[in-house]
């Protein structure tokens, strides 16, 4: 399970190094991808297959589905670290996350997310972690 929050900067040329502290869940190579609210979404490959499954039972008619999907699918790397644990993120990636330079990295459960750090700043601060909880509470009973 990924938990927690980093933060980290794009090296000159655009590597990234996920946190050790996820590298082994993730495994030697997983799959980054477009994720909801603008960030990116890491996924080890066992769990990006399941991920696509789910994606791939939803009705080929729902139309406004199969634009996200082909998004979604159509964006995906394949990440192949190097020995020091960095790959590199693709300009179409950080074009669609807003990175420029920092990021932050957040462990979302079966999942990572990467954000601009700017973004994620700005996303946390319109964000009212109260009403959230309860809002979850009382949707989900969580």
């Amino acid at each position: 399970m990924f938990l927690g929050e980093s933060r980290h900067t794009l090296d000159a040329k655009n590597r990234l190094r996920i946190p050790a502290k996820f590298r082994t869940e993730l495994g030697d190579k997983y799959v980054v991808t477009v994720g909801s609210d603008g960030c990116l979404c890491v996924y080890s490959n066992a769990k990006f297959e399941k991920y696509v499954e789910k994606l791939e039972s939803i009705p080929n008619f729902d139309l406004q589905a199969q634009r996200s999907i082909r998004k979604i699918l159509s964006l995906a790397i394949e990440a192949e670290p190097d020995e020091q644990g960095r790959f590199i993120l693709p300009k179409n990636l950080k074009d669609f996350a807003k990175i420029d330079k920092n990021l932050v990295i957040n462990g979302n459960g079966s999942k990572i997310e990467i954000w601009s750090e700017e973004v994620w700043d700005e996303y946390s601060k319109l964000t009212n972690l109260d009403e959230e909880l309860a809002i979850l509470g009382e949707k989900y009973g969580v």
